[in-house]
C-alpha cells in the first residue's frame, strides 16, 4: 500500500502543483501589493477628473474615521433638531450621542447593540446616509429592502457576539479580501446593435472567476498527464503484475492526484489569508462576517464561511468529475495535449457556446453550466432559479456516470483486447 502510493507520488508533475499555486496566490497578492506600494494605486479618469480605485486602509485608520464621521453626523443633527424637531431627528441625534463612547473606546458590540435597539423602536432610522458611514454600509440595491438588509446584519453581529464593524471589516479584513477575489462573478460583456434606428442592449455573464478558470486548467492537466502517465510510457502491463485489482489501483492513483489538487486549492486559501492578515494595518477579520443578500422580498444572511466552504465543495465535485473524465479519455487516447483538450470539452461549454444550442431547462442538466460559483451564490442571470443543491447534484450525477463508464471499460479492455481499445 505504501509503497503504491510512494509510486503514485513519484508520477505527479510536481512543476505544475507548485505553478499552480503561485498561480492562484497571485490573485489574492492585489491588495498587498497596494498597501505596501509595490503595486501602484490606480486610478480612473471621467471627464478629465481623476478619482482613486484603490486606497490602502488601516484599522486605526478607519476607526478614527468612523468616529470623525460620527462627530460631523451629531452636529449636523444637532442643527436640524433645532430647525425640525421630530422623532425621527431627536431619535437620531440620541443614538449619534450614545455611539460616541463605544466608539472611542473601539467597543463595536455595544455600538451594534445601540444602533440595533434604536432601529427596532424607528425603523426609519436604517434609511439614514450616517448610518452608512459609521456603522453599517449593508446595500442590497434596494431601497426598499435596504433597511431590512442593515438590521439583518446588526443582528448577526450582536448575536453571534462579534466585536467589529461591518464598515471597517470590509476594508481591512483578510477574510474580506480573500473573499471579493473569489466572488467576482458580476462583469458583465455590454454590447449593442443598432435595430430600426434604435440602439439595443444586451449583456451576457462572464463564464466565470479568475481563479475558477485558473483552477479548472490546472486539474484538467494534472488528471490528464497522471491518468495518460502509464499509456505514455508504455508501462501499462506492468500494472498487471501486481496483486491489486486494476480498478483499486485506478482508485488509489485518482486519490492521491485528487488529495493534492486539493491540498493546493486549501494551500492556496490559508496562505492568501495569512499574507493580506499579515499587511500592515489590516487583521484576519472574522469567518462570520455576514454576506446579506435578497431572494426576492427575502433577506438572506450567509456567514463567509458557508459561503467559501459551498464554493471549495463545488471545486471538489469538479476536480473529481474531471477525474472521471479523464479516466476515461486516456484508455483511448495517449497524446497528452489532446487528453486535456478532450477533458476541457466538459467545462468549456459557455465560452464555446455550445451548450447555447440548447434550452435553457435542459442546459441545467450539463456540468458545463455550472462553471461560476460565485453567480450561482447570488442565483444571478441563468441561475435565478436554480439552487446550490441543484448544482451540486448535477455535478455529482456525472461524476459517478464517468466514473463508473470509466471502470466498464478498463474491464472490457483488459478482457478483450479490440483494437478499438488497444
Amino acid at each position: 500500500m505504501f509503497g503504491q502510493v510512494a509510486l503514485e507520488l513519484k508520477k505527479q508533475p510536481w512543476l505544475l502543483h507548485v505553478a499552480a499555486l503561485i498561480g492562484m496566490l497571485l490573485l489574492f497578492a492585489v491588495p498587498l501589493g497596494h498597501a505596501t506600494g509595490v503595486l501602484p494605486t490606480r486610478y480612473t479618469y471621467v471627464h478629465g477628473t481623476r478619482f482613486v480605485n484603490y486606497e490602502a486602509h488601516t484599522v486605526d485608520g478607519e476607526a478614527k474615521a468612523v468616529q470623525r464621521a460620527r462627530a460631523v453626523a451629531e452636529k449636523e443633527y444637532r442643527g436640524l433638531v433645532q430647525t425640525r424637531p421630530t422623532d425621527e431627528n431627536l431619535a437620531m441625534l440620541k443614538l449619534l450621542q450614545d455611539l460616541r463612547a463605544p466608539l472611542e473606546r473601539r467597543d463595536y458590540l455595544t455600538a451594534n447593540r445601540l444602533t440595533l435597539a434604536a432601529i427596532d423602536k424607528d425603523p426609519r432610522l436604517a434609511g439614514h446616509y450616517n448610518l452608512n458611514l459609521i456603522i453599517n454600509s449593508t446595500n442590497v440595491g434596494s431601497a426598499a429592502l435596504n433597511g431590512d438588509a442593515m438590521t439583518a446584519s446588526l443582528t448577526y453581529y450582536v448575536k453571534h457576539r462579534i466585536n467589529s464593524l461591518q464598515v471597517i471589516d470590509e476594508k481591512v479584513s483578510a477574510v474580506n479580501a480573500v473573499y471579493d477575489v473569489m466572488s467576482r462573478y458580476g462583469e458583465h460583456a455590454y454590447k449593442f446593435t443598432v435595430l430600426d434606428n434604435r440602439k439595443q442592449y444586451f449583456y451576457k455573464l462572464n463564464a466565470g472567476t479568475p481563479l475558477t478558470w485558473i483552477f479548472l486548467c490546472y486539474a484538467a492537466l494534472t488528471l490528464a498527464l497522471v491518468f495518460n502517465f502509464d499509456r505514455r510510457n508504455n508501462t501499462e502491463n506492468l500494472k498487471h503484475m501486481s496483486p491489486r485489482r486494476d480498478w483499486a489501483m485506478v482508485l488509489l492513483r485518482a486519490g492521491v492526484t485528487l488529495g493534492i489538487v486539493l491540498g493546493v486549492l486549501a494551500a492556496t486559501l490559508v496562505l492568501a489569508l495569512a499574507i493580506n492578515a499579515g499587511i500592515p494595518g489590516h487583521t484576519l477579520g472574522t469567518l462570520g462576517y455576514p454576506l446579506i443578500t435578497t431572494s426576492g422580498p427575502l433577506i438572506v444572511v450567509t456567514p463567509v464561511w458557508q459561503y467559501v466552504g459551498a464554493a471549495l465543495v463545488q471545486y471538489a465535485l469538479w476536480a473529481v468529475l474531471l477525474g472521471g473524465v479523464a479516466y476515461v479519455v486516456t484508455q483511448f487516447v495517449a497524446e497528452p495535449l489532446l487528453v486535456v483538450l478532450l477533458c476541457s470539452l466538459v467545462f468549456l461549454g459557455i465560452p464555446l457556446h455550445y451548450l447555447e444550442l440548447l434550452p435553457l431547462t435542459v442546459r441545467r442538466l450539463f456540468p458545463g453550466l455550472y462553471t461560476n460559483p460565485p453567480a450561482l451564490a447570488a442565483q444571478a442571470d441563468y441561475f435565478l432559479h436554480v439552487p446550490l443543491h441543484q448544482a451540486l447534484a448535477v455535478l455529482a450525477a456525472w461524476t459517478a456516470l464517468f466514473w463508473a463508464l470509466g471502470v466498464l471499460i478498463q474491464r472490457l479492455r483488459y478482457r478483450s483486447r479490440g483494437p478499438w481499445l488497444s
